[in-house]
């Protein structure tokens, strides 16, 4: 499917129906109002693709440059949680980098199996961090994922879990 929209605020505005249709059947995107927006993970997504074209001649390359510095290593994790067939969320208001969701399941009907965070492979942490991380995910009831970034971008997952004794 060839998708059209254009890149306002770091979202993709999508205003064809055909490609809403499409877009919603694969759980791409957020309806907002009205209006329907693709994130940048999905954005990027699609660009990486060529089945995006964005009115405003942006590219790839120039949402990379102008936006965050970590946001390779997050596109890096979103692709291949994607490529494995899970339907991944932003999951920045529950304190998480994504959220993510069975495969083949509905956001709008199931509950996500883990939240992620992204952390570079040679970045230290501290057991506070990660024990509230692990804390979060639990009132969340879902599994911390650790999405472990190479420099190579090459992405390797570890789940965190409290463990009773």
């Amino acid at each position: 499917m060839d998708l059209k929209g254009t890149f306002v605020n770091n979202k993709t505005l999508v205003t064809e129906n055909d490609s809403k249709s499409w877009l919603i059947s694969k759980f791409y995107g957020e309806k907002v109002g009205n209006s329907f927006f693709l994130d940048i993970y999905e954005t990027l997504y699609f660009l990486e693709r060529g089945t995006l074209k964005l009115s405003k001649k942006e590219t790839f390359e120039s949402i990379v440059k102008k936006s965050k510095k970590e946001i390779l290593d997050n596109f890096a994790v979103f692709k291949n949680l994607r490529s494995l067939g899970y339907i991944v969320k932003t999951g920045l208001k529950f304190g998480f980098d994504f959220r993510v969701y069975p495969k083949g399941k509905s956001p709008d009907k199931s509950h996500s199996k883990y939240v992620v965070w992204v952390i570079k492979e040679k970045q230290k942490i501290n057991s506070t961090e990660l024990t509230r991380a692990v804390r979060m995910s639990l009132g969340l009831k879902t599994s911390l994922l650790l999405g472990i970034v190479g420099d190579d971008l090459e992405v390797v997952f570890q789940e965190v879990a409290r463990k009773e004794l």
